[in-house]
Protein backbone atom coordinates (compact mmCIF):
# COMPACT_ATOMS: atom_id res chain seq x y z
CA UNK A 1 0.00 0.00 0.00
CA UNK A 2 1.32 3.55 -1.15
CA UNK A 3 2.19 5.78 1.87
CA UNK A 4 1.49 9.55 1.13
CA UNK A 5 4.04 11.75 2.51
CA UNK A 6 4.69 15.74 2.85
CA UNK A 7 7.99 16.63 2.76
CA UNK A 8 7.74 20.30 4.08
CA UNK A 9 10.98 22.55 3.83
CA UNK A 10 10.84 26.03 6.02
CA UNK A 11 14.03 28.68 6.32
CA UNK A 12 15.55 28.42 9.73
CA UNK A 13 17.12 31.47 11.50
CA UNK A 14 18.34 29.63 14.40
CA UNK A 15 20.83 27.38 12.15
CA UNK A 16 24.55 27.13 13.74
CA UNK A 17 27.28 29.24 12.47
CA UNK A 18 29.76 26.81 11.41
CA UNK A 19 32.44 28.60 12.27
CA UNK A 20 31.52 27.65 15.83
CA UNK A 21 31.88 24.11 15.20
CA UNK A 22 34.41 22.20 16.59
CA UNK A 23 37.86 21.99 14.97
CA UNK A 24 37.02 23.82 12.21
CA UNK A 25 38.43 27.18 10.17
CA UNK A 26 37.87 30.38 11.94
CA UNK A 27 36.93 33.53 8.85
CA UNK A 28 37.93 36.67 10.61
CA UNK A 29 36.65 39.89 8.45
CA UNK A 30 38.45 43.09 8.39
CA UNK A 31 35.50 44.87 7.38
CA UNK A 32 33.88 47.00 10.13
CA UNK A 33 29.92 46.27 9.39
CA UNK A 34 30.42 42.24 10.14
CA UNK A 35 30.32 40.67 13.68
CA UNK A 36 33.69 38.76 13.15
CA UNK A 37 35.56 41.98 12.96
CA UNK A 38 39.06 42.27 14.17
CA UNK A 39 41.86 44.65 13.77
CA UNK A 40 43.34 43.78 10.53
CA UNK A 41 47.09 44.83 12.11
CA UNK A 42 46.83 41.64 14.26
CA UNK A 43 47.35 39.83 11.22
CA UNK A 44 48.58 41.94 8.69
CA UNK A 45 51.09 44.65 7.86
CA UNK A 46 52.17 46.73 4.66
CA UNK A 47 56.30 46.29 3.79
CA UNK A 48 57.55 47.81 0.35
CA UNK A 49 54.47 47.94 -0.45
CA UNK A 50 53.17 44.87 -0.34
CA UNK A 51 50.89 42.63 2.12
CA UNK A 52 53.27 40.08 4.85
CA UNK A 53 51.75 38.45 7.81
CA UNK A 54 52.17 40.44 11.28
CA UNK A 55 53.63 37.26 12.93
CA UNK A 56 56.08 34.34 12.55
CA UNK A 57 53.28 31.83 13.96
CA UNK A 58 51.37 33.46 10.80
CA UNK A 59 53.62 33.28 8.58
CA UNK A 60 53.88 29.51 8.68
CA UNK A 61 50.48 28.71 8.35
CA UNK A 62 50.32 30.81 5.33
CA UNK A 63 53.58 28.72 4.05
CA UNK A 64 51.65 25.69 4.81
CA UNK A 65 47.85 26.06 3.75
CA UNK A 66 46.53 27.28 7.23
CA UNK A 67 45.87 30.31 6.20
CA UNK A 68 44.34 32.52 3.52
CA UNK A 69 43.53 35.90 2.82
CA UNK A 70 40.04 36.73 2.16
CA UNK A 71 38.54 38.44 -0.44
CA UNK A 72 34.05 39.44 -0.21
CA UNK A 73 32.20 40.28 -2.90
CA UNK A 74 28.41 41.28 -2.59
CA UNK A 75 25.49 41.94 -5.17
CA UNK A 76 22.68 41.04 -3.77
CA UNK A 77 23.67 38.08 -1.55
CA UNK A 78 27.78 37.92 -0.10
CA UNK A 79 30.10 35.68 -1.02
CA UNK A 80 33.46 35.37 1.21
CA UNK A 81 36.43 33.61 -1.43
CA UNK A 82 40.30 32.86 -1.03
CA UNK A 83 42.09 36.09 -2.48
CA UNK A 84 42.24 36.30 -6.36
CA UNK A 85 40.02 32.76 -6.33
CA UNK A 86 36.58 34.47 -6.40
CA UNK A 87 35.10 36.86 -8.47
CA UNK A 88 36.34 40.16 -9.70
CA UNK A 89 34.41 43.80 -10.24
CA UNK A 90 35.74 46.80 -9.46
CA UNK A 91 32.18 47.97 -7.45
CA UNK A 92 31.11 45.17 -5.66
CA UNK A 93 34.23 43.66 -4.80
CA UNK A 94 36.43 44.27 -1.44
CA UNK A 95 39.88 42.86 -1.39
CA UNK A 96 41.66 41.20 1.42
CA UNK A 97 38.73 42.01 3.75
CA UNK A 98 39.39 39.25 6.21
CA UNK A 99 41.62 36.02 6.96
CA UNK A 100 41.03 32.48 7.53
CA UNK A 101 43.01 30.95 9.92
CA UNK A 102 43.16 27.15 11.50
CA UNK A 103 43.38 27.22 14.85
CA UNK A 104 43.60 23.86 16.03
CA UNK A 105 46.55 21.35 15.81
CA UNK A 106 48.07 20.50 12.20
CA UNK A 107 47.16 16.97 12.51
CA UNK A 108 43.47 17.76 13.40
CA UNK A 109 42.95 18.46 9.43
CA UNK A 110 42.26 15.64 7.47
CA UNK A 111 43.74 17.31 4.54
CA UNK A 112 47.52 17.18 4.42
CA UNK A 113 48.61 18.98 1.86
CA UNK A 114 48.76 22.28 1.21
CA UNK A 115 46.19 21.90 -2.24
CA UNK A 116 43.41 19.96 -0.29
CA UNK A 117 43.49 22.43 2.42
CA UNK A 118 42.60 25.06 0.16
CA UNK A 119 39.82 22.77 -1.38
CA UNK A 120 38.81 22.38 2.47
CA UNK A 121 39.14 25.91 2.98
CA UNK A 122 36.98 26.73 -0.48
CA UNK A 123 34.17 24.27 1.03
CA UNK A 124 34.23 25.94 4.39
CA UNK A 125 34.16 29.44 2.41
CA UNK A 126 31.05 28.41 0.62
CA UNK A 127 29.14 26.94 3.52
CA UNK A 128 29.99 30.00 5.44
CA UNK A 129 28.84 32.25 2.69
CA UNK A 130 25.38 30.28 2.92
CA UNK A 131 25.32 30.49 6.51
CA UNK A 132 25.78 34.50 6.06
CA UNK A 133 23.40 34.89 3.15
CA UNK A 134 20.89 32.60 5.45
CA UNK A 135 20.36 30.09 3.20
CA UNK A 136 19.52 27.62 6.13
CA UNK A 137 16.27 25.39 6.20
CA UNK A 138 14.88 22.34 8.20
CA UNK A 139 12.22 19.57 6.94
CA UNK A 140 9.71 17.91 8.34
CA UNK A 141 7.97 14.55 7.22
CA UNK A 142 4.48 14.04 7.39
CA UNK A 143 2.19 10.58 6.57
CA UNK A 144 -0.70 12.49 4.76
CA UNK A 145 -4.47 10.42 5.06
CA UNK A 146 -7.92 11.46 3.94
CA UNK A 147 -10.79 11.01 6.59
CA UNK A 148 -13.07 8.13 5.77
CA UNK A 149 -15.63 10.05 7.49
CA UNK A 150 -15.33 13.53 6.63
CA UNK A 151 -12.41 13.82 3.90
CA UNK A 152 -10.31 15.96 5.84
CA UNK A 153 -6.62 15.58 5.66
CA UNK A 154 -5.06 13.71 8.71
CA UNK A 155 -1.62 14.36 9.08
CA UNK A 156 0.90 12.71 11.17
CA UNK A 157 4.49 13.71 11.62
CA UNK A 158 7.20 10.86 11.17
CA UNK A 159 10.28 11.44 13.37
CA UNK A 160 13.19 10.79 10.85
CA UNK A 161 16.95 11.71 11.54
CA UNK A 162 17.90 14.76 10.42
CA UNK A 163 14.85 16.68 10.55
CA UNK A 164 14.16 19.84 12.64
CA UNK A 165 17.31 20.36 12.22
CA UNK A 166 18.90 23.50 10.88
CA UNK A 167 21.06 22.68 7.40
CA UNK A 168 22.92 24.98 5.25
CA UNK A 169 22.66 25.32 1.72
CA UNK A 170 22.48 22.08 -0.65
CA UNK A 171 22.95 20.09 3.00
CA UNK A 172 19.11 20.07 3.02
CA UNK A 173 19.24 17.93 -0.14
CA UNK A 174 21.63 15.16 1.50
CA UNK A 175 19.71 15.75 4.75
CA UNK A 176 16.19 14.63 2.78
CA UNK A 177 18.00 11.96 1.02
CA UNK A 178 19.19 9.94 3.91
CA UNK A 179 15.50 10.45 4.97
CA UNK A 180 14.21 8.58 2.34
CA UNK A 181 16.24 5.95 2.91
CA UNK A 182 15.22 5.36 6.06
CA UNK A 183 11.80 5.60 5.34
CA UNK A 184 12.26 2.95 2.05
CA UNK A 185 14.17 0.76 4.53
CA UNK A 186 12.02 1.12 7.40
CA UNK A 187 8.00 1.09 8.09
CA UNK A 188 7.42 2.61 4.73
CA UNK A 189 8.91 1.07 1.16
CA UNK A 190 6.28 2.69 -0.70
CA UNK A 191 5.82 6.02 -0.71
CA UNK A 192 4.78 8.87 -2.88
CA UNK A 193 6.14 12.07 -2.04
CA UNK A 194 4.89 15.71 -2.01
CA UNK A 195 7.05 19.15 -1.19
CA UNK A 196 5.96 21.80 0.89
CA UNK A 197 7.04 24.76 2.44
CA UNK A 198 9.53 28.06 1.62
CA UNK A 199 11.68 25.60 0.62
CA UNK A 200 9.73 23.24 -1.65
CA UNK A 201 11.82 23.88 -4.37
CA UNK A 202 14.34 22.11 -3.47
CA UNK A 203 12.56 19.03 -3.24
CA UNK A 204 13.69 19.41 -7.21
CA UNK A 205 17.16 18.37 -6.54
CA UNK A 206 16.53 15.31 -4.31
CA UNK A 207 17.70 12.23 -5.34
CA UNK A 208 14.89 9.29 -4.29
CA UNK A 209 17.07 6.22 -3.54
CA UNK A 210 15.90 3.41 -6.72
CA UNK A 211 15.60 -0.17 -5.82
CA UNK A 212 19.41 -0.52 -6.34
CA UNK A 213 19.87 2.13 -4.17
CA UNK A 214 18.30 0.12 -1.71
CA UNK A 215 19.94 -3.15 -2.06
CA UNK A 216 22.84 -1.77 -1.83
CA UNK A 217 22.29 -0.20 1.51
CA UNK A 218 20.60 -3.13 3.07
CA UNK A 219 24.11 -5.54 1.99
CA UNK A 220 26.32 -2.36 4.04
CA UNK A 221 24.10 -2.76 6.84
CA UNK A 222 24.22 -6.54 6.66
CA UNK A 223 28.35 -6.04 6.44
CA UNK A 224 28.23 -4.04 9.28
CA UNK A 225 26.12 -5.98 11.56
CA UNK A 226 28.15 -9.08 10.36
Amino acid sequence: MTTNIRITIEHDIDTENPADYDHEWKPISFVSKFINHEDPEQYIKFEDGKIVPATKELKEKFEKGFAYLLDYYEHGLGLWSIHGHGPSCEWDNSSVAGILVWNHKDEDMGADTPETRMEDAKRFLSRYSDWCNGTCHYFEVHEIEECSHCGHEVTKEIEVEGARQGHIGDDIEDGIEQALYGLLLGDYPDIEIEYAGQGSWYGDHVKVPTPDDLAQARQRFAEIKA
